[in-house]
Parts: C-alpha cells; sequence; structure tokens
C-alpha cells in the first residue's frame, strides 16, 4: 500500500470504538483520524478530516444509518464504506448492501475488520460469511420458486389467511395450500411452519 488510510469510526459505543482503535494500530497502513459517536457528527468530521474509509454502525440509539450513508454515498463517491454491525436482518441488509462497500458483523473474530479495509481498497465488495450466505439463500429460494408461489408466500408473510388469498387471486384454498406445499418442498423446509418461520425471522 502506498499510502497511509485515513479512517472514520462512527459507532455510538465506546467499547466498539476503542475495540477497532485497538485492531487497527496494529496495521501501520491505518490511520484513524476522526471518531463520530452521533449521526450528526459523521458528515462533519468526513470534512474536517481527509478520509478514505468509513467504518458506520447499521444503529445509532436505535435510528437507521441508511439515510447518512446515502448522502455521503452521493456527496463523496470515492469514499469507501463500511457497515460494522450486529445487524442481520436481510431485509435490512438488502436495502443498505448497493451503497456500501462493506458489511461486516461485529461477532467476526479480530482481523477481519483489517482484511475488509483492504479488500474495500481494491474495489471489492467485503461480506462477512453468515451474510453471504443468507443472502445466497434468499436468491436461491425466490429463483427456485414460480410466479404463483412468491405471490401467495408473500401474501402469507403479510399475514393475509389463505381464505383472503383464495379470494384475491380467484383460486381454492386447497389450491392455495397446495402452492405453499410446493414452495416448502422446493426450499427443502420439512413444515411449513419451519419455511414460514425462517421468512419471518429475516423479516423482523
Amino acid at each position: 500500500m502506498n499510502k497511509q488510510v485515513n479512517i472514520l469510526l462512527a459507532d455510538d459505543y465506546p467499547a466498539i470504538i476503542n475495540g477497532i482503535t485497538v485492531e487497527l494500530k496494529n496495521n501501520r497502513d491505518f490511520k484513524v483520524v476522526a471518531i463520530a459517536q452521533t449521526i450528526d457528527d459523521i458528515e462533519k468530521k468526513i470534512i474536517q478530516c481527509p478520509t478514505d474509509v468509513l467504518i458506520i454502525s447499521y444503529w445509532f440509539r436505535g435510528v437507521s444509518s441508511q439515510n447518512i450513508i446515502r448522502k455521503v454515498r452521493s456527496r463523496y463517491p470515492s469514499l469507501k464504506i463500511i457497515i460494522y454491525t450486529q445487524e442481520e436482518k436481510l431485509f435490512l441488509v438488502k436495502e443498505i448492501l448497493p451503497y456500501v462497500d462493506g458489511y461486516i458483523l461485529k461477532t467476526e473474530p479480530e482481523g477481519v475488520l483489517s482484511k475488509a479495509i483492504h479488500r474495500t481498497l481494491q474495489h471489492k465488495k467485503s461480506i462477512s460469511e453468515d451474510v453471504r450466505e443468507s443472502l445466497a439463500m434468499d436468491a436461491s429460494f425466490n429463483n427456485a420458486l414460480s410466479k404463483q408461489e412468491n405471490k401467495i408466500l408473500s401474501y402469507r408473510l403479510h399475514g393475509v389467511s389463505t381464505t383472503h388469498i383464495s379470494d384475491q387471486m380467484s383460486i381454492s384454498e386447497k389450491t392455495v395450500r397446495k402452492h405453499l406445499d410446493n414452495a416448502r418442498k422446493k426450499l427443502g423446509f420439512h413444515k411449513t411452519e419451519d419455511m414460514m418461520r425462517w421468512f419471518w425471522k429475516q423479516s423482523q
């Protein structure tokens, strides 16, 4: 690496910031130039300090960092953005992933974050293995199901009863249940309840 990488840490937990700082100090290529502990401070710090990489939490005291990430991505397109978080809900991951260069879970062992920084600087996406597996499973599920099965499953996941699905789609309740059972078999679940539970867990 030709020059030192300037890093801005954005997290509202001092213990997390301290832990990241200790890890990055072990790498001479990295320098933590600023710390932001609120969402409002993030862009101010970017303006004040030359920044190559922003390492940011998904949540700040219950508030999502999605808006500031989109704003920063728009204004500073060359800035590398890595989310460092405990958030694994797939629908949230999928919403923000197009705007970031990395998505690393805080449960990862020491060293993974440093490797992620190096990878993003090489213009490669860096995503924790558990998140990658969930994304791959989700894509596999979507590709495996027919349009009708996807639609019925979506209705059920949003709390629509089989009776209402039957009325909405002008098919019998027996056919609705048959489509759900076909989806279950294609996706490899033993019971329909197991399938529903998996999808509900991803959406909560």
